[in-house]
């Protein structure tokens, strides 16, 4: 894009499409491919080596202080957006830290007590 720095955008078409490809200048795209990959390396590495990260845990803690409840609960109490709970839920049901109790509708989310 003229003035900016940035290459200049490449159009191609076939006979049903037009395509556009804007191309950012290497060093943002560096940047944030960096920043990317560093919070999913964290993330996966973490999930892989049996870790949970620090939202992670303050999700289960928030479960074993409030027995029952469930992720729209915790969302709406923590602030947190439903989706990011969503995931720590599901890592912590994988890795079997919680347990789900009850039905879908008013069913929750327990910690798991290790025998």
């Amino acid at each position: 894009m003229e003035g900016t720095g940035q290459p200049a955008p490449e159009y191609r078409q076939n006979e049903f499409m037009v395509y556009a490809t804007i191309r950012q200048h290497g060093d943002a795209v560096g940047q944030l491919n960096g920043e990317l990959n560093g919070e999913l390396n964290g993330e996966l590495n973490g999930e892989l080596n049996g870790e949970l990260n620090a939202s992670q845990k303050a999700t289960l803690q928030f479960i074993i202080e409030h027995e029952g409840c469930t992720a729209s609960g915790i969302s709406e109490m923590t602030k947190i957006p439903f989706s990011t709970i969503d995931k720590h839920v599901r890592v912590l049901l994988k890795v079997g830290m919680i347990e789900r109790r009850g039905s879908k509708k008013t069913g929750g989310y327990y910690p798991v007590t290790k025998k």
